[in-house]
């Protein structure tokens, strides 16, 4: 069981978000040492890290605080 990816849902509906999502995820697969697979909503961060998202973050509107 320890060589399946670990699946992980995040949503990151604004830039800040996508970075610190990011920088999680990236610390979080160092961590457990295997792949991470990720679902969800996120930006270009979160997608260069292989986010596979149902639609474009930037078409919704969301503000984060």
């Amino acid at each position: 069981m320890a060589d399946r990816a670990l699946k992980i849902a995040i949503v990151a509906g604004e830039e800040s978000g996508d970075l610190l999502g990011a920088d999680i995820v990236r610390s979080l697969s160092q961590a457990v040492g295997r792949e991470v697979q990720l679902v969800g909503l996120g930006g270009r961060h979160l997608q260069a890290l292989g986010l596979v998202s149902p639609f474009d973050a930037g078409e919704i509107a969301l503000m984060g605080f």
